[in-house]
C-alpha cells in the first residue's frame, strides 16, 4: 500500500509526537514538521517510498544511520517502478483503501466481511494542523522520488485494480463497515 508522500510524512510526524517511546520523539516534540524533515535524521522523512521499493534500502538497513543517508536518484526510483510492476501481485492506495481492500480480497479469493478501523490516528482538523503552501512544496521537494512514484502508482492502480471494482460491492463494504462499528451487544437478534 503507498500513501501520499504528504499525507505519510504528516501522520507520521504526528504519530512520533504521540509515542513518548519513539526514537525522534524528542525532535518530534521540539521541532517543526518542516524542520523535522530537513534535519536529515530520520529516514522516513526523505523518499522512504521508493527506498524500500527500489531495494536502496531493507526496513533493518533504514535504521542504520549511515545507510539511510544513501542518495535516491532516478535509477532507483524506475528500478522501483518496474518493481511494482513486476514484483508485486496488487498494489494498493491508501486513499483508495476501500477499493484496495475489495480487489485484494477477490484476487485471493477471501470472503469479503468488511473491517474495523483500529488505532486511527486523531483527525488532523482536531490537532489544527495547517500545512503552508511553501511547507507542501518543501516537502514534495525532500520527497520529489516519492511524489513521482505515488503518482505512477495511483495511475497503475486506476488502470490495473480499479476497473474490477463495481459500484455495488463499494455499497456493500460500506454497509458491512458500518455494522462492523456497532458493538455484537447493541444489535437486535
Amino acid at each position: 500500500m503507498l500513501r501520499s508522500p504528504i499525507k505519510r510524512i504528516l501522520s507520521f510526524y504526528l504519530h512520533v509526537q504521540r509515542d513518548s517511546n519513539h526514537t525522534f520523539h524528542g525532535q518530534a516534540s521540539t521541532l517543526t514538521l518542516r524542520d523535522f524533515v530537513d534535519g536529515g535524521f530520520c529516514p522516513d522523512t526523505a523518499n522512504y517510498q521508493t527506498r524500500l521499493i527500489s531495494g536502496v534500502s531493507s526496513l533493518d538497513e533504514l535504521n542504520d544511520a549511515e545507510n539511510s543517508k544513501t542518495i535516491i536518484n532516478n535509477t532507483d526510483l524506475e528500478k522501483a517502478k518496474q518493481n511494482l510492476i513486476n514484483d508485486f501481485d496488487f498494489v494498493g492506495i491508501q486513499e483508495y483503501f476501500n477499493q484496495s481492500y475489495i480487489w485484494i480480497n477477490k484476487y485471493l479469493k477471501f470472503k469479503m466481511t468488511g473491517y474495523k478501523t483500529r488505532k486511527k490516528a486523531p483527525n488532523l482538523q482536531k490537532k489544527n494542523v495547517y500545512l503552508s503552501k511553501e511547507d507542501i512544496a518543501f516537502i514534495e521537494k525532500k520527497n520529489e522520488f516519492d511524489q513521482e512514484l505515488y503518482s505512477f502508482a495511483v495511475k497503475l492502480f486506476k488502470e490495473k485494480y480499479l476497473k474490477d471494482i463495481k459500484p455495488i460491492e463499494l455499497i456493500n463494504l460500506r454497509i458491512k463497515r458500518f455494522f462492523a462499528k456497532i458493538p455484537k451487544s447493541e444489535l437486535i437478534p
